[in-house]
């Protein structure tokens, strides 16, 4: 069973680092790239992120992925600043467990976070011109709720009703 962990110490930020940076380093090998890797630094993550709002995805006690959780997200939700949302940010399946169905998981595991913290929508923005990405958000039950120019990037912004 898939269970979220909250992050305890600083060296669990850096391990998301690692993680993140993998994903990066695959994206960028196909072809697809996402993040930088400097987005996905530690420093960076560090400052672009506060405490309490990274989680890894567990299974078996294994580290199967790793997100961001926020009540916030002045940049791409502007709308939503002390909602009833709960917005997701970088969140990404470890490589060895790729193809496994987990980031889906991972999903329905933050669905019942969020309902359990009071929470109605699950809010995220990924890149407009990834149609796989848009597509997985989609099949998930995501609805689009538009797409728009945030920093010069054209995102999609979703929300799920918890």
């Amino acid at each position: 069973m898939l269970e979220l962990s909250q992050a305890q110490k600083e060296s669990d930020w850096q391990r998301a680092s690692v993680m993140l940076s993998q994903t990066v380093e695959w994206l960028n090998h196909q072809g697809q790239p996402l993040w930088t890797r400097k987005q996905v630094s530690l420093p960076e993550l560090q400052q672009c992120y506060p405490q309490g709002s990274l989680y890894f995805a567990k299974h078996d006690q294994q580290v199967v992925g790793v997100l961001f959780l926020s009540e916030s997200d002045s940049d791409y939700w502007p709308e939503y600043q002390q909602s009833d949302s709960l917005f997701i940010h970088k969140l990404t399946v470890a490589r060895d467990y790729a193809g496994q169905h987990i980031g889906e998981a991972i999903l329905q595991c933050v669905k019942q976070f969020a309902r359990k913290s009071g929470k109605t929508w699950l809010r995220l923005d990924c890149h407009a011109n990834r149609p796989k990405l848009n597509a997985f958000y989609e099949k998930s039950g995501f609805q689009l709720v538009d797409r728009k120019v945030v920093h010069s990037l054209e995102v999609s912004r979703y929300k799920l009703c918890v």
